[in-house]
């Protein structure tokens, strides 16, 4: 019996001030699939994320996220943007910024209940930093920080989690990290990450989504050196770096 759909995609196009960002989308993501979201810069991959959060109304076609328009099912959603903007001489504390992740849940004008609290240090605990809660975040590393910030995307107990470059400005060993947790993560619920690392996801994730302007998705063991010269243009070819499958322009 195979998995209920985590994301539904149908005859999706987006235009921005009149020019297209994505045409013709049809797209599927089982629940408890690992999915990376591949393709050149400008390429429209940010922008699908947005319209799978319902940040953004297609101009034509639909989208469901577990089985419901995205503005009913976003509190399921857990998402880790690309770019967050951290001012760090401010005095916040790890478990400040994990419990933001339960803004959406909480429901009240003010404060967090213990409820709160207790799904804040699951989640920690989730990602290995179980016992940081009280430190300062400015004083984590730069992988620590990644980790926090998809702690906070877990504490909302999402059932799919959607994360735009989580290993942005983070080393290599930072980065196995981040997807050894993403991988274990999986075993439970669907994760979507967008990464211009093909090589590197290759042994975590199941499927591939190219995205260019046209979005198709790829099982990993199908994608070649034509698929990524289709992606990208020109071009490529195909390498393996330690049994990692990669690629680069001739």
């Amino acid at each position: 019996m195979s998995q209920p759909l985590a994301i539904e995609i149908s005859g999706l196009s987006f235009a921005f001030n009149g020019e297209p960002v994505l045409e013709g989308v049809d797209l599927t993501v089982r629940e408890r699939d690992f999915a990376a979201m591949v393709g050149p810069n400008g390429g429209g991959k940010t922008t699908l994320l947005k319209l799978i959060l319902g940040l953004l109304t297609p101009s034509r076609g639909r989208v469901l996220v577990l089985g419901q328009p995205p503005a009913r099912s976003r509190a399921q959603i857990g998402y880790m943007p690309q770019h967050t903007q951290v001012d760090f001489t401010f005095p916040v504390t790890v478990m400040d910024v994990v419990l933001m992740g339960r803004l959406a849940c909480a429901g009240r004008a003010w404060g967090y209940a213990r409820s709160d609290r207790l799904a804040a240090g699951k989640s920690l605990e989730q990602v290995g930093l179980g016992g940081l809660g009280g430190r300062p975040f400015h004083d984590l590393s730069g992988g620590q920080r990644q980790r926090v910030l998809i702690a906070r995307a877990l504490a909302g107990e999402p059932r799919l989690l959607l994360l735009d470059e989580p290993t942005a400005n983070v080393d290599v060993r930072g980065e196995r990290e981040v997807f050894e947790l993403l991988k274990e993560l999986n075993q439970r619920i669907a994760v979507v990450v967008v990464s211009h690392d093909l090589g590197f996801v290759s042994p975590y994730v199941r499927s591939v989504i190219c995205v260019n302007r046209r979005v198709v998705s790829h099982p990993t063991s199908q994608v070649t050196g034509q698929v990524i010269a289709d992606i990208y243009g020109g071009e490529m070819r195909m390498v393996r770096h330690d049994h990692h499958l990669g690629c680069f322009h001739d």
